[in-house]
């Protein structure tokens, strides 16, 4: 069922009332464009269900907040990445990246 009439906030918080149980725990998600919009709320449902998130997106300085944000929110391992995954080199530094642990 849609949530007509109410706003994306009302929306998620009524959504969040709903739990599964994906076994997610201890899984590694990389989600890229995950700063802003969908891409960052799949980012915080993988959180909330356990995942350790990599939040991802092409500038350093909107990875630092979300990151910062969704840590608070969700309470989760969650580390970020800043780079272009649409380039072979921006997928090489992803691999690299020490929040791969």
């Amino acid at each position: 069922m849609l949530y007509q009439g109410i706003g994306e906030h009302e929306a998620s918080a009524a959504l969040q009332g709903t739990a599964m149980n994906l076994e997610l725990k201890g899984r590694l998600a990389l989600v890229s464009g995950s700063t802003a919009g969908i891409g960052r709320a799949i980012a915080a449902s993988l959180a909330r269900e356990g995942a350790r998130v990599i939040v991802n997106g092409r500038l350093q300085a909107s990875v630092d907040q979300a990151v910062a944000e969704l840590k608070v929110s969700t309470g989760a391992d969650i580390c970020g990445f800043a780079g272009d995954l649409g380039t072979a080199a921006g997928v090489g530094e992803a691999r690299a990246a020490p929040c791969r642990r």
